[in-house]
């Protein structure tokens, strides 16, 4: 799915298909792949268009703990 909405350049709904990866728990206990989940969130999130469904995920976004352990770009 991720790969076909890439394709598509459906950006907002790859964010969504890595927030489902990053809610899994086999992620969320594994520092490597919660970083690179979080990280590919964030980018997609970033590049969708403006719009409430985007404003909402960013503000969910942003009381996430673990933003703090991704580096600054």
């Amino acid at each position: 799915m991720i790969k076909l909405d890439q394709h598509n350049a459906s950006y907002i709904s790859v964010c969504k298909h890595y927030k489902h990866i990053y809610d899994t728990p086999q992620i969320k206990n594994n520092p490597v792949l919660m970083k690179e989940a979080l990280k590919n969130i964030v980018i997609y999130l970033l590049l969708s268009p403006y719009d409430n469904e985007q404003q909402d995920l960013v503000h969910r976004l942003s009381e996430d703990k673990n933003l703090e352990q991704l580096p600054k770009y």
